[in-house]
């Protein structure tokens, strides 16, 4: 019903991305309070940092574009 999509699961943490109107995310977050939320962010798109998997050293980025 709150349209929630499960991004990213460690044994740490579970990152869950919501989309949709505001009294939707309003009452999802609120039904997952007891749970313990670490951290919550409300934008337009955004990008989430997965688990705790090393960064390449360098990271190359192609134009779709051309």
């Amino acid at each position: 019903p709150f349209r929630a999509t499960i991004i990213d699961v460690s044994k740490e943490s579970v990152t869950v991305q919501v989309t949709g109107k505001s009294d939707k995310v309003d009452a999802l977050i609120e039904l997952l309070r007891p749970y313990g939320v670490k951290e919550l962010a409300r934008t337009g798109l955004t990008a989430f940092k997965r688990g705790n998997q090393p960064q390449p050293a360098e990271v190359k980025s192609y134009s779709l574009l051309n």
